[in-house]
């Protein structure tokens, strides 16, 4: 009876260990570009920012323009905004769209409807061996 419960425990063990490893991966999969565009979502809007570093290029470029002015940031500029902005949720209802993708290439469009604005964002990804990477962020405001 005791090797029974041994057994069990066991066994338990060994799938609840096979389902964390499994939900770990998960959150890390960037094998696809809509992956990708979930990360950065999540980043964005729930303050996600577990796996941002992997999520950009080296050379990545976030462009903004607003008021007759552009501004232009690099991928630390933007990582350390969003980890300042942790489980910071954002009030927005968000939809996206991929326009265009390759083999090698996408390109999407992200809106976020703010009460009193929306903010859209074009992101192109690429990818880097077996992962899709964000490379460049234009956003601009309605």
């Amino acid at each position: 009876m005791k090797t029974s419960i041994k057994l069990f425990i066991a066994a338990i063990i060994v799938l609840t260990s096979g389902t964390f490893a499994n939900a770990t991966m998960v959150d890390k999969n960037l094998n696809t570009a809509e992956n990708a565009i979930h990360e950065y979502i999540d980043g964005i809007t729930l303050g996600r920012t577990e796996n941002l570093e992997e999520l950009f290029t080296e050379n990545f470029k976030r462009n903004t323009s607003g008021k007759g002015i552009s501004y232009s940031h690099t991928k630390s500029q933007v990582i350390s905004f969003l980890k300042q902005n942790k489980n910071l949720k954002q009030n927005c209802k968000t939809q996206y769209n991929v326009i265009e993708q390759s083999a090698q290439f996408a390109l999407a469009q992200i809106e976020m409807k703010y009460p009193d604005f929306i903010k859209v964002e074009y992101v192109q990804l690429c990818r880097e061996g077996n992962e899709w990477k964000i490379n460049q962020i234009t956003t601009t405001y309605r």
